[in-house]
């Protein structure tokens, strides 16, 4: 049941960010990128995770994705061949935000300890 789990995970994460990339209107100036997606055992929820850049436009797009939620949720229900379709929700992946965080404090450090 983990390895079924994992594989539907997978294809949410695959399947939701290509209908993003088509069905949904992202500024030219920010990219929005699926990172993970969190299936109940049930079968009936998906939260997916999603970073922005830059950042700050996180909220912005959380909220458009709501708006737009019925569409992308309409258009999935077509691409997948299971039973039940998770129904999906959009959250801002804020553990991916604090990996960068330290990803840039590591390198500046690593930066001043060469000179």
């Amino acid at each position: 049941m983990i390895d079924r789990l994992e594989k539907i995970n997978e294809l949410m994460k695959q399947e939701v960010g290509k209908l993003i990339l088509k069905e949904v209107d992202i500024p030219l100036n920010v990219l929005v990128t699926v990172t993970k997606a969190q299936t109940s055992p049930n079968l009936k929820n998906s939260i997916i995770y999603i970073t922005t850049l830059p950042e700050k436009a996180g909220k912005d797009i959380i909220n458009e994705l709501g708006l737009r939620i019925y569409d992308i949720q309409k258009s999935l229900n077509r691409r997948l061949y299971m039973k039940p379709v998770p129904k999906i929700e959009f959250k801002i992946d804020k553990q991916a935000y604090a990996e960068q965080n330290i990803y840039k404090l590591l390198n500046k450090n690593k930066g001043s300890e060469e000179l």
